[in-house]
């Protein structure tokens, strides 16, 4: 039986919404899977980057161009839709920033 105000048939059946264009449903499940997700995927690259000379900089560039031109193209692989696209790569730079804040001490100097 289908909820109010829902269609009987749930979406997300593979053929119900363009992927680049995620009904309201989709994108709200898609966005809950995911983002966690690009979150790590931040923290990863914080990790990578804290490996080299840059472990010396204080905080993460999280609003830079650059970081955000390199979040867009670490997450651009988990979705088609742009509006998707945007909330995952502030995920990701978010994701980064929190993991180059609580660094260990071994990768400040």
């Amino acid at each position: 039986m289908a909820e109010r105000g829902r269609p009987a048939a749930l979406c997300g059946t593979m053929d119900c919404c363009a992927s680049d264009r995620l009904c309201e449903h989709c994108y709200s499940r898609e966005l809950a899977a995911k983002r966690p997700q690009a979150r790590v995927v931040g923290e990863c690259w914080a990790e990578r980057i804290c490996r080299g000379e840059l472990r010396r900089i204080a905080a993460w560039p999280e609003g830079s161009d650059k970081a955000i031109r390199i979040a867009r193209r670490l997450v651009g692989s988990l979705t088609q839709d742009p509006r998707l696209l945007e909330e995952l790569v502030t995920a990701c730079t978010r994701g980064a920033a929190a993991w180059w804040q609580r660094r260990p001490a071994r990768y400040r100097v």
